[in-house]
């Protein structure tokens, strides 16, 4: 009907004349939208060939297709095998290092059991697809199996109804293979004359009706299913010989048999025969054709055949018609190749076409939703249609760009190009179109402003539309409102109304209500609503005006903002109210709606949803749908499900690109939307959605960009992706992609897909058609991934595909290595309690043990320090002692009887005073205080003179105690006063626990040994033996401790005090050496002392001057040359020295006040303070002071009697306690000139003070005789030096002053008179007068000397007014005259 239509519109305007270029124009629109109704034969013209994947198959020879039970398209080639899914395809080959791979490349044929395992037969052999492995099981190498295929070489497969393969083979006849038995049945013809039978090469095999009918090369053969028979032709013995290349069963029972040569047979069983009747002939398909390869039936019952260089042929079933679809050159709806290998036609009815080298085809076979027109043979432009309008009698009013106007009568079918008005129009830009109530038209176009039509009279008239703007006369829309008002939006200019009594056109702008719409405002389109409220939409947003009692509004602008209550997108496009009262508007971004009843928007974006448009025009239908023209397509938005369908020209639309506010709505329900190809027209009743059988599924998971397969390294899957349910993923697999698809084969299924990984995402995440999710990182956890798809008209699959997925923690994060952890955690911190409970006991025992060492130590540091104050306590009462005995036992006048006695009290005094000092040196061993002091000398006759001090009380006692040497004399370093106490302690030790009659043995030997530090030296060891009580065994280690004492001491006298030994260990290892004992009670004790006396040991060389020997000479005083008595110092009681003694002590003060005073004038002090008070008042020539007394101490008062240079001159002599030898260098480092430790010797004090005495007084005799003054010979302190040198100077530089006195002295050194008298005559023994007199004569004879001066000269020269009087003082001085002094000279 439509053919025969379209034939009449040819003819029809053959016939007319060309004198009016319009009439042209009509007739071919008029005949495009008269074909809108007739789809179907257009489809019947102009089919349509689609590539299947042609980046993979576009230069493949395609052998055969197999769709499976799951929906897959399986395509075999002469290279690969290739799957299908509509979106993505699998290539298999063969691969000879696998074993599971196809076992050749080249594929023939597929087939699919009941269990819906997939069999393939390839040139070398038969595989059976592993759907849960992704791999291939080569059929021969099943386990089991009884024998083997006679030809690898397979041409086809067919089951028949007891599951049995027949495999059709090259060469090899027939092959039927049992699954359960696992063995094969050879049907095949043996060898004639040694030629293979034709009949072994098979074609193809189809089961019906349990025969199967098997086409070979060398005629048709027929075969009895379950006895393998070969039956009988009967009336089909004409195709015993012919080479059959096809046969293909029919619905209806029948088959298609085709023949080499071109021919068709339908073979058709009755009455226990076939009928058979030829359905084309071998001239039918072209006489290039050669021969018929592939043969198949279509859903309609149409023949499909293809061969060489036959093209694809469609053929009715009665084969009277042919239409033949031959390769067009350039043409891509066109197949590109007339060989045609394989046709297949699946069970949707798709028409899959291979070809030879150029790949697979779909044939298209949809029908169009939607019905198209164009306007051909016009101007590019006139197909752009820009605007409708329909008026009172039905008629349609197109407003073409570039064109003008044209008029459509849908009733008679008549369109045609309004020229009486399009040539009154001179500006076709036509931007909009209305049709008002009283039946003109109004025209608004882009430059010329508004053209309104009379359609009774043709009247033109132009109006024009100016403001303040810049868009005057640039009509973007029209519209008429209820009361009949014309509006007019402008792209610049603002709104316009038509005034009807003025008639014109008058700006609304109303400048003084608040969110007036500017007269520069762009109006893109306007509306009023049921309510009268009306709506103007602008480039930046939309105005709602609202009437008022003045014939006015008032205004409120809605702009996007970051609520969810406003519009999205601020560029208004459309707006428009549907028969619900409901408020839509269209945007750049979104579609909002405004319900009716409600103030705020809701918002629909386009973006979110996966579609990139923009909302041009709207049309509401009766279902409460929404038909969107868009920028990219026509929308449906379903009211129901809040979801967009977009329709493209896939489903028939000739344009997807619509124009703004082109659409309309006819009173006949049709909807028309205007596009840059033409109109598109429809009834929103008949535009139905596509209900979808698509099974979703998941296709393949890639892991770090790499796809994984079942059985790889690391994999891991157990089955394939799509049949898997749930996967767990290591920790280092957590970042994956998981690609999906909806299986559909059609052409262009389109399908939208959304996906949520269930525990990671919120919500959906919707992605159009892409088919892939792709995640990086994920946490270790289970989540579920969900996918869901529609079809293009929005219709959801039944079923979500779901996928647990697990991903491992990495190892220590693990159940199992938490539970370590834990573990770890538990024993760590049981362990820390524990340990620190520990700590906590060991500190509170190291915290009693200290406490209890440090009450220990306290206590012996107590028991130290009282042995020690009372060591210092007993110095003083023995010096009191010692002194009176050592008097006594110096004179002649005691009786012998009584000298006895006070030599038995003397010893003992100096026994109580050794053991002082002992405590005091254990004192000092016990802070580290005490040093050696080595000195070179004869250490054997040390030791010999130091246990002399024995033989009385060997004696006695009578006790045997011999000592015995290597050497009579050895010499080396040691420290006499540290050795003899070694020495005296060691033997004590011995006598004391040695009984009367005992025997005491002391060897010294001399012997080279290593001492503790490692050093290989010179030593002298001491071996003291006795036969005493004897120390236990167990007592020995303890016998060197502080205060130890053996419990064998009991039986001892007097057992001691406990430090003897302790004190002796301690001074031999300060010599680095060693002491140690044995002992066998009741028999002997031997004590070992090993001392080392090699100088390297203590820094100094053997040759060096030995100090001892020096000292121990110097330390007997000389009393041979010391005045034979005190009393020889001075006779004179006023002449007498005057001798400062400061002790705290008054026994002590006293008896030495007693005992100078016979030579000297004493003066007394209690302590430091006063004796310094006393130095600075009375200026002794001599002080003599203890060390320790209270106020002011030795040390301190020395020091301050030294610095001072009034006092410092004074001889000071310190009496200490203190006596080691680092206590009397720091004496002398204070200034002292003598220290003296206590008990002393009362002579040997005083003949130091008589020394001194005697030294000052022959200093002064020879400091006068001296020419030269120097005074570093009357004064060794500094500051004594500088004032003597200080005051010499003075007087010579005024010696001419004959007024110089010891005033004008004490004046240059700011001290008193007394001060300077004293001290100079201490240091010089002059007084200040014959001081000043000794320095004038030392300066003449340095001038008579020098011969230059006479003697007048040289007397006024020295300060004297008259010769004589020099004359005669010089005399006086050296005992001549200066005369004579110069003869002598």
């Amino acid at each position: 009907m439509q053919m025969q239509m379209m034939k009449m519109i040819t003819l029809g305007y053959k016939h007319v004349k060309t004198s009016s270029n319009w009439a042209l124009r009509l007739l071919i629109f008029f005949g495009c939208i008269f074909s809108m109704a007739y789809p179907s034969f257009a489809q019947e013209q102009s089919p349509t060939f689609h590539a299947v994947a042609p980046d993979v198959l576009s230069n493949s020879f395609v052998r055969c297709f197999y769709k499976d039970s799951r929906g897959f398209m399986w395509i075999a080639t002469e290279d690969a095998l290739i799957r299908y899914d509509g979106n993505y395809t699998y290539r298999y080959t063969h691969d000879v290092s696998d074993k599971n791979s196809i076992p050749h490349n080249t594929i023939n044929c597929m087939a699919e059991d009941d269990e819906k395992q997939l069999w393939i037969g390839t040139a070398q052999g038969l595989s059976i697809y592993n759907r849960e492995l992704d791999n291939f099981i080569t059929v021969d190498s099943i386990k089991g199996n009884r024998n083997y295929l006679n030809n690898r070489y397979i041409t086809d497969l067919e089951f028949d109804a007891k599951g049995m393969l027949w495999i059709g083979t090259h060469e090899g006849g027939i092959n039927v293979y049992d699954p359960v038995k696992k063995a094969f049945t050879y049907l095949v013809d043996q060898p004639r004359s040694g030629r293979l039978p034709s009949s072994n090469f098979v074609n193809s095999l189809v089961n019906m009706d349990d025969k199967m009918w098997c086409s070979t090369k060398g005629g048709l053969l027929l075969y009895d299913t379950h006895s393998f028979k070969r039956l009988p032709l009967g009336s089909l013995e004409q195709f015993s010989n012919a080479q059959i290349s096809a046969i293909v069963p029919e619905k209806k029972g029948s088959l298609l048999v085709s023949t080499v040569g071109g021919e068709i047979m339908r073979v058709t069983p009755g009455n226990g025969d076939y009928d058979v009747d030829k359905v084309l002939s071998g001239t039918m398909l072209g006489e290039s054709a050669n021969k018929i390869l592939s043969l198949c039936v279509d859903a309609n019952g149409n023949i499909l055949a293809g061969g060489e260089n036959s093209g694809f042929n469609i053929i009715s079933h009665d084969g009277t018609r042919v239409r033949r679809l031959l390769a067009e050159e350039d043409n891509l709806k066109r197949l590109p190749s007339n060989y045609i290998q394989s046709i297949y036609v699946d069970n949707s009815g798709t028409i899959w076409i291979g070809t030879f080298n150029n790949g697979a085809f779909l044939l298209e076979n949809n029908a169009k939703k939607f019905n198209t027109s164009s306007i051909n043979n016009f101007p590019r432009l006139a197909n752009e249609v820009r605007s409708f309008a329909e008026d009172d009698q039905g008629n349609l009013w197109l407003a073409l760009n570039g064109i003008g106007i044209a008029q459509m009568n849908p009733v008679q079918q008549r369109v045609q190009l309004m020229d009486k008005i399009n040539r009154k129009i001179s500006n076709k830009n036509i931007t909009s179109i209305i049709c008002d109530r009283f039946g003109a038209l109004w025209l608004g176009t882009a430059g010329k402003g508004i053209f309104k039509v009379n359609l009774k009279t043709f009247e033109v008239t132009n109006y024009s539309l100016t403001s303040e703007g810049f868009g005057n006369d640039q009509v973007f829309c029209v519209y008429e409102n209820r009361k009949g008002v014309v509006w007019a939006g402008t792209w610049g200019s603002g709104l316009f109304y038509f005034d009807s009594q003025r008639h014109q056109f008058v700006s609304a702008t109303e400048y003084k209500k608040v969110n007036h719409i500017p007269n520069t405002a762009y109006v893109s389109d306007m509306m009023e609503d049921s309510k009268g409220t009306f709506w103007v939409g602008t480039l930046y947003g939309l105005y709602e005006l609202t009437p008022d009692v003045t014939n006015s509004f008032s205004y409120r602008l809605h702009l996007p903002d970051a609520t969810d209550t406003t519009i999205i997108g601020a560029q208004i496009q459309v707006v428009v109210e549907d028969k619900n009262k409901d408020l839509w508007v269209g945007t750049t971004e979104a579609l909002n709606v405004r319900r009716h009843g409600t103030s705020d928007f809701i918002r629909y974006p386009l973006q979110r949803n996966g579609l990139a448009n923009t909302v041009r025009s709207i049309l509401p239908d009766n279902h409460g749908n929404v038909w969107l023209g868009a920028s990219n397509g026509l929308l449906k938005f379903d009211a129901k499900t809040k979801t967009f369908i977009n329709y493209t020209r896939e489903d028939g639309l000739k344009s997807t690109n619509f124009n703004r506010k082109a659409c309309l709505a006819t009173r006949a329900g049709n909807f028309l939307f205007g596009g840059n190809r033409g109109i598109d027209s429809f009834f929103p009743d008949s535009i139905r959605t596509t209900p979808t059988q698509a099974a979703l599924m998941l296709c393949d998971l890639k892991i770090n960009n790499r796809s994984i397969k079942p059985g790889d390294i690391d994999s891991p899957l157990k089955k394939h992706i799509s049949l898997t349910s749930d996967v767990t993923l290591a920790y280092d697999q957590r970042s994956f992609v998981i690609d999906f698809v909806a299986l559909d084969l059609a052409l262009s299924p389109d399908y939208n897909y959304c996906y949520m990984l269930k525990g990671f995402d919120k919500d959906w995440n919707c992605i159009g058609s892409n088919h892939s999710a792709i995640y990086t990182n994920i946490d270790p956890g289970t989540y579920e991934f969900m996918v869901k798809a529609s079809n293009k008209d929005g219709v959801w699959l039944s079923e979500s595909l779901r996928l647990e997925i697990t991903i491992r923690p990495v190892f220590w994060k693990t159940w199992w290595a938490f539970s370590v952890y834990l573990i770890v955690l538990t024993l760590f911190v049981y362990f820390v309690a524990r340990v620190r409970i520990e700590r906590l006991k060991l500190k509170n025992e190291i915290k009693f043990e200290k406490l209890k060492r440090e009450q220990e130590h306290a206590l012996s540091e107590s028991k130290t320090q009282f042995f020690t104050n009372v060591a210092h306590e007993f110095r003083t009462p023995l010096s009191l002692i010692l002194i009176p005995l050592e008097s006594l036992m110096g004179t002649n006048d005691v009786p012998g009887v009584l000298r006895d006695r006070i030599y038995t009290a003397f010893k003992n005094a100096s026994r109580m005073r050794r053991l002082v000092n002992e405590l005091l040196d254990f004192n000092k061993l016990e802070v580290g205080n005490i040093k050696l002091n080595v000195q070179h000398g004869d250490v054997v006759k040390f030791i010999v003179e130091t246990s002399a001090a024995f033989n009385e009380m060997a004696a006695k006692r009578g006790i045997s105690f011999s000592l015995s040497a290597d050497s009579n004399e050895v010499r080396g370093w040691f420290d006499r006063d540290k050795l003899e106490r070694v020495i005296f302690n060691v033997l004590s030790n011995a006598f004391k626990f040695t009984a009367d009659g005992g025997a005491i043995k002391l060897t010294i030997q001399v012997k080279h040994a290593v001492i503790p530090n490692g050093m290989l030296c010179q030593c002298i060891e001491l071996v003291i033996e006795d036969n005493g009580i004897g120390i236990l065994q167990e007592e020995l280690p303890h016998i060197f401790e502080k205060f130890y004492q053996a419990k064998s001491s009991f039986k001892a006298a007097d057992p001691g005090t406990g430090i003897g030994l302790s004190l002796a260990k301690a001074l031999v290892e300060l010599h680095h050496g060693t002491i140690s004992a044995e002992s066998v009670p009741d028999k002997a004790t031997v004590f070992k002392i090993l001392l080392p006396i090699d100088g390297k040991l203590y820094q100094v060389s053997d040759d060096t001057l030995a100090p001892a020997d020096v000292q121990r000479e110097a330390y007997h005083f000389d009393f041979v040359n010391a005045p034979s008595s005190i009393s020889e110092i001075a006779h004179d009681e006023s002449t007498k020295p005057r001798v400062l003694i400061v002790e705290d002590n008054l026994e002590l003060r006293a008896y030495l006040a007693a005992e100078l005073r016979v030579a000297f004038a004493v003066l007394e002090a209690n302590n430091g303070e006063e004796g310094l008070a006393i130095t600075l008042a009375e200026s002794p020539d001599l002080i003599v002071s203890d060390v320790m007394m209270p106020v002011r101490n030795g040390i301190e008062f020395c020091q301050a009697v030294k610095s001072d240079l009034s006092t410092c001159h004074i001889p000071f002599v310190l009496l200490s306690a203190k006596a080691t030898i680092e206590d009397q260098i720091a004496g002398i480092n204070t200034g002292a000139d003598l220290y003296i430790p206590k008990p002393f010797n009362i002579r040997h004090l005083m003949a130091h003070v008589s020394q001194m005495v005697s030294s000052r007084q022959r200093l002064y005799a020879r400091f006068s005789q001296d020419v030269y003054l120097m005074p570093g010979k009357v004064a060794t302190n500094a500051l004594d030096q500088e004032f003597l040198q200080k005051a010499i100077d003075y007087i010579i530089s005024n010696l001419q002053d004959s007024q110089l006195s010891v005033d004008s002295i004490a004046s240059l050194f700011n001290l008193s008179r007394m001060h300077v008298y004293r001290k100079i005559k201490a240091l010089t023994g002059k007084s200040v007068v014959e001081f000043i007199r000794m320095v004038r004569m030392k300066q003449a004879i340095k001038l008579m000397d020098s011969h230059k001066l006479t003697l007048s000269e040289i007397a006024f020269e020295v300060g004297f007014n008259s010769a004589s009087y020099f004359s005669r003082t010089f005399k006086e001085e050296y005992g001549r005259t200066p005369s004579e002094y110069l003869q002598e000279k």
